[in-house]
């Protein structure tokens, strides 16, 4: 089964870089908020990949979407007001930056939105076991992406308590990603077993089944980040400590 790897856990992030030349999450996410003109403002998502950075946040007016290279060159950046969101208007296509690019065009579709999306292609079964309640769920986007040639289908949306990130190859789940408000981290505080017993239920696996490689408590983002081989899959899990799963990041294709 091919998988797709993008989301990296906040902590690893910091790391990145090995030269004088390269910015360090915290330096690309201070140049992208001077960009945009803002100080205080609500991280919805920040990542890492192919040498870029991706940030998405909000001010309370506008949600901001940049991708910026490590070397400080931005790629794209999209404002968008929060209310059209609501509204459901369609949502503009995000501007690239003209610069020399060494592959081929890797643009997404953003052009469908809630009126003309549903989320029939995510599994019935992976939503339940996701705990995922869709009856409130809003701001439907979907697009494809490109990786090694191959297109995979990203749905986001959000719902009253969340904001969830599918990555499809076909119905097989090949990234996931939830951000829960801190507001919303509450029932009872799992340990880090816990957290590891979280991902085996949903595997539905046992802990010979298991080769852990890392294991840490992120204490500012409240959450258990596992990384190793689960039944032969190479793969990273964030648990926040209320037990919701934050992300899973299949790392093989």
């Amino acid at each position: 089964m091919r998988k797709l790897g993008i989301i990296l856990p906040a902590a690893l992030l910091m790391i990145v870089g090995c030269s004088d030349q390269t910015l360090s999450m915290e330096d690309a996410l201070k140049k992208v908020k001077e960009d945009a003109g803002v100080n205080e403002v609500n991280m919805v998502e920040q990542s890492y990949t192919d040498d870029q950075y991706h940030f998405v946040f909000e001010d309370g007016t506008n949600r901001y979407d940049y991708t910026i290279e490590e070397d400080g060159e931005f790629v794209s950046k999209n404002i968008q007001a929060i209310q059209a969101q609501v509204d459901n208007q369609t949502q503009p296509e995000a501007t690239p930056i003209p610069r020399p690019q060494p592959g081929g065009n890797t643009n997404n579709d953003h052009g469908l939105t809630s009126d003309t999306v549903d989320l029939s292609m995510i599994p019935t079964d992976l939503l339940t076991k996701l705990n995922v309640d869709t009856t409130t769920a809003k701001n439907i986007r979907q697009h494809d992406k490109r990786d090694d040639g191959k297109t995979y289908t990203e749905i986001e949306f959000s719902t009253d308590f969340a904001r969830y990130e599918f990555v499809m190859d076909g119905d097989l789940l090949v990234e996931y990603e939830c951000d829960l408000n801190r507001g919303n981290l509450n029932g009872e505080t799992i340990d880090a077993d816990g957290a590891i017993q979280v991902a085996l239920d949903f595997l539905g696996i046992s802990l010979d089944d298991v080769t852990l490689y890392d294991q840490e408590y992120d204490r500012d983002d409240y959450q258990y980040e596992l990384e190793g081989v689960f039944a032969d899959e190479s793969m990273d899990f964030t648990i926040y400590e209320n037990g919701v799963i934050h992300s899973i990041d299949y790392n093989h294709r």
